[in-house]
Parts: structure tokens; sequence; C-alpha cells
């Protein structure tokens, strides 16, 4: 939450969906859906991906939950897991919460670049519908650190 606010006191808009950014969020937070027609730079056929399959990570709690990717690292994740069948290409870096990430689409893993020991597992699945909070097996705690 802390990069959120740097960005909003930095500029009023969100880098992901350059819409305003409402500074009441910070006392009230909660996930907002962005507009749609903010999305209008993700390509047509990536639309059935933001929709039909997500990604998740380990959460650090210990406590069994995941929280889920951003949609736009979920398209981007979901693009090289398809495109690519040689292991060798199933690495990508990801810039998340300012930090740049390996997620390491062959062992299921992700990890900071400066600090590689610190290893989370990821998956791949599917949400029972929409935005819940629990998929058949697993809690969500929410989308990119923000809960839902």
């Amino acid at each position: 939450m802390i990069c959120c606010i740097g960005v909003a006191t930095r500029s009023t808009v969100c880098p992901l969906c350059r819409y305003p950014i409402d500074m009441q969020l910070f006392n009230d937070p909660h996930l907002k859906q962005c507009s749609s027609t903010a999305n209008d730079d993700i390509p047509s056929h990536s639309a059935s991906i933001i929709t039909s399959q997500q990604w998740f990570y380990e959460a650090r709690s210990g406590d069994g939950s995941w929280w889920r990717y951003e949609p736009r690292q979920e398209i981007e994740l979901e693009r090289v897991y398809l495109s690519s069948l040689d292991d060798n290409n199933r690495i990508i870096e990801l810039l998340i919460a300012g930090h740049i990430y390996v997620i390491d689409l062959v062992h299921m893993i992700q990890y900071r670049r400066d600090i590689p020991d610190r290893r989370r597992r990821i998956r791949r699945g599917y949400l029972s519908s929409s935005i819940e909070q629990q998929t058949d097996d697993i809690l969500i705690k929410g989308i990119a650190g923000l809960r839902l």
C-alpha cells in the first residue's frame, strides 16, 4: 500500500488505468474495478485471458492463502506460458510493486531479482465465478497486495 500512496502523492492518476485516484481510497482501502475503457490498449485477443485464466502467488503469511496477480501481469504471464514450448523461454521478468521479479514458469516460482533466495510458489488456475474470495481449493486474499 505504501507504493500506492507514493504514486498517488506524485501523480493523481492510476499508473495502470490512467483514471484519477480518489485519495479517500487510503482512508477506506478496497479493490475497485477500473473502467472498461481503461483497457483499450489491451489487445482484443487477450480479453479471453482476462476472464478465463488467473495467476496467483503464494502469500507469506503461511496460512495457505494466495494473492492474485493484477490483470495486465496475468495477460503477460499467460502469453509467455502459452507461446513458449522451450523451457528456456518460460522465464519472465515483471515489475511488481517497484521491484523486478523473476517468474519461472517451469518451476512455478517467483522471486525478486535482487533477493533470489526468497521464493514464492505461483500457480495458474480458474476462479469459480468473477472475483470471489475462494476458488475450488485455495483462499484468495486479494489482487496484487490489495485485499478483496
